[in-house]
């Protein structure tokens, strides 16, 4: 479903061309969890981001492929894309968040995008969204504040935003970050079910080699913008 084909993304520093990724070829399978794993600094977010172009500043070389769709080409309308085939999950929640909304109003703005519902049946997705996530009393953590939530439930309500226009992929941004064990396995354990029942891939960009040997089907390994292996 998400091919990169030759992908190398580069910044301008000054008077020259910095490369931060170089020439990568892989692909993430209809159903499949893969992991892009690398330590800090490796070029595994921005790769990441560049499939929704995410970086207006940044040069790109190649193809990353969407359903034979190229999605970095000038005449894709990327905002078509956006949530609706594939979306993101970014790796802090209190900065995916707006502090001042709800997270029910959050995900309700999001639903917005969906105009064949009216507003009760946004109100009554908000809270069946919450409730697919795991989070307890979903009507009334609805009504709560982003920093009224544990981190664990954060991350939930940025699960739950991502599903809300059933999308085909999902990227996930070190979405177990700053969690204890016993959360994050609860995280994985919903995003592998989801992978399961609806047949979504997950494309999963992590460092931490115990989260990939619970989640995923192939990793590659990258390491300063380029791959090492897949496996």
């Amino acid at each position: 479903m998400l091919e990169f084909v030759d992908f190398s993304l580069k910044f301008k520093d000054k008077d020259k061309l910095v490369t931060v990724v170089n020439n990568l070829n892989f692909k993430v399978e209809k159903g499949e969890r893969f992991a892009l794993v690398g330590e800090s600094g490796s070029g595994k977010s921005v790769t990441a981001m560049s499939v929704l172009r995410l970086l207006p500043e940044a040069i790109v070389e190649g193809k990353i492929y969407w359903n034979n769709l190229d999605l970095l080409s000038k005449d894709t309308d990327i905002r078509a894309i956006r949530g609706k085939k594939i979306s993101m999950i970014f790796q802090e929640p209190m900065s995916a968040l707006n502090p001042v909304y709800t997270v029910g109003e959050q995900i309700f703005e999001a639903l917005n995008h969906l105009t064949d519902l009216n507003v009760e049946k946004k109100n009554k997705k908000v809270l069946e969204l919450l409730e697919l996530t795991g989070i307890d009393e979903p009507s009334r953590r609805a009504q709560c504040y982003p920093h009224e939530l544990s981190g664990g439930q954060q991350q939930r309500v940025l699960i739950a935003k991502s599903l809300v226009l059933k999308p085909r992929i999902i990227i996930a941004d070190e979405p177990t970050t700053s969690l204890d064990v016993t959360t994050q396995k609860g995280i994985l354990d919903l995003l592998k079910n989801l992978v399961n029942q609806d047949g979504i891939s997950l494309l999963l960009i992590t460092h931490d080699l115990a989260v990939l040997a619970q989640c995923a089907h192939r990793v590659a390994i990258m390491k300063s913008g380029e791959i090492l292996e897949i496996g």
